[in-house]
């Protein structure tokens, strides 16, 4: 069967020194006939000017002011023709054949999308993500992170989800879904994500051929308390948003205990203020959480396919190992 067709979406923030590195390694190893598309959520350093000069190649597209990754994404999506689209962060750079080894899964109609190995850019033998994986207590995490190159990460395998900075999915189911929920702005989507393309009855597979290196947090790594309170108040949408009431039930004793271990935690990093703000804005969009809620509740699986949440202890080792290689807030 032919390789499906592909679009890439870029969306960029003043990140003009980032596109000097992404962009021609895109032009180097994207296949023949390759959508790209940049979008220039609202920046200040002469990105679009840059992009008309040096890379004439690529689509551009502008946001009408700064609506955020997700806004950047959606827009980029309703322009896309491929039948795969990957949403791929500004921060990285691809490799020889990252697109083919992707692209070869959605022959399968069950797979939804593909996370492919991503790699730090300045540690390249370190995983930043193998995929992504979900506990019930309320922890999405990027598997492998922090950890050397080894044998337990060249292996294929399904997986929850992709990590946001580097994901293949089907266009049309994408649009089917909505696109991202641009209430998250950065930081969760990907999750969310996940968790909708597994509720409609579709996998994610891992594909270790599919190589990206990746730099981390290029514009709230900047930005600690502003990260803090993102992830705080995203993290809250994520749990209350998506998991069915059996598990919402399951977990809930178990997400407040380990909410308490992060208010300590912040406490003692002097990053409590930003965190609590985040809760509260979490509590402020408690009716639209109960709005998607309904809607998720009314979506019917194309295919049979588990929920994918992780349970049980093994979430403490995790845990422990996330704490000694974590580099953003």
């Amino acid at each position: 069967m032919p390789l499906s067709s592909l679009s890439i979406v870029i969306p960029t923030f003043n990140g003009r020194r980032h596109l000097k590195t992404c962009l021609p390694s895109v032009r180097r190893h994207a296949p023949p006939a390759t959508q790209v598309i940049v979008v220039d959520d609202g920046s200040s350093d002469g990105t679009l000017d840059w992009l008309r000069r040096e890379h004439p190649w690529v689509e551009r597209l502008r946001t009408p002011s700064n609506l955020g990754f997700c806004g950047a994404v959606n827009l980029g999506l309703r322009h896309a023709v491929g039948d795969v689209v990957e949403l791929l962060n500004n921060d990285t750079a691809v490799t020889e054949g990252w697109a083919e080894a992707a692209l070869a899964h959605f022959a399968d109609p069950t797979v939804g999308s593909v996370a492919p190995l991503t790699l730090r850019m300045d540690e390249p033998t370190v995983v930043d993500s193998a995929g992504q994986a979900y506990h019930l207590i309320g922890w999405a995490r990027n598997v492998g992170y922090g950890c050397r190159l080894g044998p337990e990460y060249l292996q294929c395998c399904e997986v929850f989800g992709p990590s946001g900075c580097s994901g293949f999915y089907r266009r049309e189911v994408l649009l089917q879904l909505g696109g991202l929920w641009p209430e998250y702005g950065a930081y969760f989507e990907d999750t969310d994500l996940a968790f909708r393309l597994r509720r409609a009855g579709y996998r994610c597979i891992y594909e270790p051929k599919s190589r990206v290196f990746h730099s981390g947090s290029a514009t709230y790594g900047t930005m600690p308390h502003r990260l803090v309170r993102l992830i705080s108040r995203n993290e809250e949408l994520v749990f209350w948003s998506n998991l069915p009431t059996p598990w919402l039930i399951a977990g809930l004793v178990p997400h407040l205990a380990f909410q308490m271990l992060r208010t300590l935690r912040k406490a003692w990093s002097g990053q409590l203020r930003p965190f609590l703000q985040g809760k509260l804005d979490a509590f402020r969009l408690m009716s639209r959480v109960a709005q998607r809620r309904r809607e998720l509740a009314a979506v019917r699986p194309a295919h049979p396919v588990s929920l994918g949440v992780q349970y049980g202890l093994d979430v403490v080792n995790h845990g422990v190992t996330w704490l000694c290689h974590r580099r953003a807030a």
